[in-house]
C-alpha cells in the first residue's frame, strides 16, 4: 500500500459482510509501497471483506493497493 504525502491515516482490515470489523491495521502516511498485514480469525463467517482506506482531514489524498495475498494460517 502507498498513499499521498498529505494522508493522515491509512487502514487495512477485514470485516464481516454486515460491517463488523474483525481485524484492522492502521498506519500513517506511506509515500513508498509498504507491506501491511492483518491476521484475523474469521470464526463462523464463511464470507468476509478485505478493505483499505485513507483519511485526509479535508485534503486531497489517494491510496494505491497492489499485490493482495490471502492465505490460511493453521
Amino acid at each position: 500500500m502507498r498513499t499521498s504525502d498529505t494522508n493522515n491515516e491509512a487502514v487495512l482490515g477485514v470485516r464481516t459482510t454486515d460491517g463488523r470489523v474483525l481485524a484492522e491495521r492502521k498506519a500513517g502516511s506511506l509515500p513508498a509501497y509498504t507491506r501491511l498485514s492483518v491476521e484475523v480469525a474469521v470464526g463462523p463467517n464463511s464470507l468476509v471483506q478485505l478493505y483499505a482506506g485513507t483519511y485526509g482531514a479535508g485534503q486531497d489524498v489517494w491510496l494505491q493497493l497492489d499485490d493482495v495475498v490471502l492465505e490460511e494460517i493453521r
